[in-house]
């Protein structure tokens, strides 16, 4: 029995644990007294209920505290 495929999502596939970890890493080598954890906890912990463009925004927002 074949099993229905979620659909593409490009705000899941641009924005997602990994990609923001991958950014976190970025940051905190360019930035050393940047918090690369705490970053990734706040920007991953606000995706739930934002689409693409407000993610970014929310990333950025996350990248300045």
């Amino acid at each position: 029995m074949a099993t229905a495929k979620e659909p593409f999502s490009l705000k899941d596939h641009l924005f997602n644990p990994e990609t923001i970890g991958r950014l976190a890493q970025e940051f905190g080598a360019g930035i050393p007294s940047f918090d690369g954890t705490h970053f990734e906890s706040k920007a991953l912990a606000g995706f739930a209920d934002r689409e693409l463009l407000q993610r970014l925004e929310w990333i950025a927002d996350c990248m300045e505290r």
